[in-house]
């Protein structure tokens, strides 16, 4: 009998069948989602629910539906989230029988004699000296009854072998309706994961595909798709219809796919949902018109299997997987059953200490649904600053469970993730493309010295002044990232898609001033080095600052040229090719975008390095960069402007198509671990 045939029952007469609600748990065990579908659809009859669930620790106490207008509680295992126990804790709020018989009613309440009366004979009860309780069992059934501690030592026979004075025996406190033998206690705390969960019976199927488990299938620094663990009920043969059993399915589906390819592997889905805002709409070629008819990708939303699927509008293809834990106390709580997910990542590369006899490689780590971040954190090093994501219905309405953070795992290509993983991506692809290309900015510090090219130190010793870069260049990048994608996130919702491309500009601006915070000390530190400049004493802060709205006049115009451009590229490469672009295409526009950035700015940067040189007694008005620049002019020429130009634009052309591949790839790849971010 479902639940809202017990309560239609309860609507129409006074009493309800203990032996109903039994049968409601044996056969029905069903999800909390259906549960609370059901409730919801008697909204005129069940009044005042309640959820009841642990913050800290979801996984340990169980979910508990309490319906206080009933004296009802419905208990819920936490780990599959399915029915296990119905529990009526106030006895004068219902009326009770079993096989026709009446022993419960808020008038009259069940004594040990009525108990006996209606149920038989059973083992003598326990009693919680703790809690007075003294709890009778049945198979599947427990009547909890409060007696005084002194009449504990008495009842070795059961409970009706206590002597109560005056002839007045206890009366039923709670009852308690499962599957099996008797649970741990008398509450949903109590009974915690004590109470084994029931299996899935057939009956609750509805032709439904349901989840077992779900394999990441990945190659070595990629995702590829999904391998997915299906049961269902199905049956072979004449006698099908009668004898139902249990089928299972193994099925694929992987980035690339087709519609056709997933409703062939997986059926159709329990609702198609379309982006009503395109977050990436600045990637279009025409983002600055308002296209009505503009296509919007879309999710097939398998709320049984915990799964979303997005599909590109363009290419029908999928894009992005969405893998639902449904945890009490998120903003998507249940809407989905819960995906026992199983990804397996590499750990990192720790060199192993010398002093250890045997080399002890890391073994891989498995993410489940049921992993704990800070375990994982420590096993993969993730970023330590998180995202923060704010979810609501609408602008106008706040997330009654608050914010959640999102982090970044550290994979093969990226090194440290934070903020959308796009800060992490290009702090770990800045320090790879500084350290490969770095004898030819030494070649292009040594051409722009005022001491002269062969001076300074010529094809000898490039590398000097690599320590700076390699402590430094992370953090400059991800300050930088941090700040353009921040400023991004924060402004695009609030403007015309028409401002987008000034908004790009001056969220580039913002983010080179901030990182010259780090770059600035980080570069005059380096290009002293590279010179052959040996401080006899050490740089002080005035002097590590030397060169600071400088290096901010050259990064500036550089990003407010570079990024715009390498957007451009981007959307109209993706236009024409009817599709969203790979990481090796994506750099490509890097390279392009980052050799003409170079190309302009570079009497920026003449500049700019002789000022880092200079020596300690230059006067602050020479260091000015109109005056740097017009010396320059005055002693080389219109040539001395841009002295080191081939070196820097090959540098930055071949570091942009490396960065910006690496970043794609790596956000790619993050966005494949934690879709929600993208």
């Amino acid at each position: 009998m479902p639940l809202r045939q017990v309560y239609k029952n309860r609507s129409q007469g006074p009493w309800v069948n203990i032996g109903d609600l039994f049968y409601f748990v044996k056969t029905n065990r069903m999800h909390f989602s259906q549960s609370v579908s059901i409730i919801q659809s008697q909204v005129g009859v069940i009044r005042g629910v309640q959820v009841l669930y642990s913050d800290t620790n979801p996984l340990d106490v169980d979910l508990v539906i309490n319906l206080p207008h009933d004296g009802i509680r419905l208990i819920f295992d936490p780990v599959v989230q399915r029915l296990k126990i119905i529990e009526i804790y106030n006895m004068k709020l219902v009326k009770l029988k079993y096989c026709g018989l009446p022993f419960n009613s808020p008038e009259v309440l069940p004594s040990i004699e009525q108990i006996e009366h209606s149920f038989g004979a059973t083992h003598p009860g326990v009693y919680d000296s703790e809690k007075q309780v003294f709890v009778l069992n049945f198979r599947g059934l427990s009547f909890y009854f409060p007696i005084d501690s002194k009449f504990q030592p008495g009842y070795a026979h059961g409970l009706g072998s206590l002597q109560f004075p005056n002839g007045t025996s206890p009366l039923v406190a709670k009852t308690a309706i499962y599957v099996g033998n008797m649970p741990a206690g008398g509450s949903g705390e109590e009974h915690g994961s004590k109470t084994p969960p029931p299996p899935l019976p057939l009956a609750c199927y509805h032709n439904n595909l349901y989840l077992e488990k779900a394999d990441i299938i990945r190659d070595k620094t990629r995702t590829r798709g999904l391998r997915l663990h299906l049961f269902t009920e199905g049956s072979s043969g004449t006698r099908a219809l009668l004898e139902p059993k249990k089928r299972c399915l193994t099925k694929e589906v992987l980035f690339g796919d087709t519609c056709e390819d997933v409703l062939s592997a997986i059926g159709a889905p329990s609702r198609v949902f379309y982006k009503a805002e395109d977050k990436m709409r600045i990637h279009s070629p025409h983002a600055h018109k308002r296209d009505k008819t503009r296509r919007s990708d879309f999710f097939y939303n398998y709320f049984t299997l915990g799964l979303d699927i997005l599909f590109n509008a363009k290419t029908q293809c999928i894009k992005k997987f969405v893998l639902h834990t449904n945890y009490p106390g998120h903003y998507n709580f249940n809407m989905y059953h819960r995906c026992e997910f199983s990804l397996t990542l590499p750990p990192e590369n720790n060199s192993t200490e010398s002093g250890k006899l045997i080399d002890v490689s890391p073994s891989p780590v498995t993410i489940t649904a049921y992993t704990k971040w800070d375990r994982v954190s420590e096993q993969l090093k993730a970023s330590a600053r998180p995202v923060v994501l704010n979810r609501a219905s609408s602008t106008n309405t706040t997330n009654p469970f608050g914010c959640t953070f999102c982090y970044g795992i550290r994979d093969a290509i990226v090194e440290v993730m934070a903020n959308q993983h796009i800060a992490s991506a290009g702090g770990a692809a800045g320090t790879f493309v500084d350290i490969a290309l770095f004898p030819l900015d030494t070649l292009k510090t040594r051409l722009q010295s005022a001491q002269g090219f062969l001076k300074t130190g010529g094809f000898t010793g490039l590398y000097k002044g690599i320590c700076p870069v390699i402590v430094g260049s992370a953090p400059t990048a991800a300050l930088f990232f941090l700040t353009y994608e921040e400023i991004k996130t924060v402004m695009q919702p609030r403007i015309s898609a028409d401002y987008y491309t000034p908004l790009h500009m001056g969220a580039a601006a913002m983010g080179e001033m901030v990182a010259c915070l780090i770059r600035v000390p980080v570069e005059v530190t380096k290009q002293r080095r590279q010179a052959l400049i040996y401080d006899k004493k050490l740089l002080d802060l005035k002097l590590l600052y030397r060169g600071y709205w400088s290096t901010v006049l050259r990064d500036t115009p550089f990003s407010i040229v570079q990024f715009p451009l390498w957007e451009y590229l981007k959307k109209t490469y993706s236009f024409y090719a009817e599709r969203e672009i790979y990481p090796v295409e994506s750099a490509i526009c890097g390279a392009i975008a980052g050799g003409v950035s170079a190309a302009v700015t570079t009497p920026l940067d003449v500049a700019k390095t002789r000022i880092m040189l200079a020596n300690r007694a230059s006067l602050s008005s020479e260091l000015k960069m109109l005056n740097v620049l017009h010396g320059v002019y005055l002693q080389n020429g219109f040539y001395g402007l841009f002295a080191g130009f081939g070196p820097r634009v090959m540098w930055i052309t071949l570091g942009g198509f490396i960065f910006f591949g690496v970043y794609e790839e790596a956000k790619a790849l993050t966005h494949t671990i934690f879709p929600m971010l993208k």
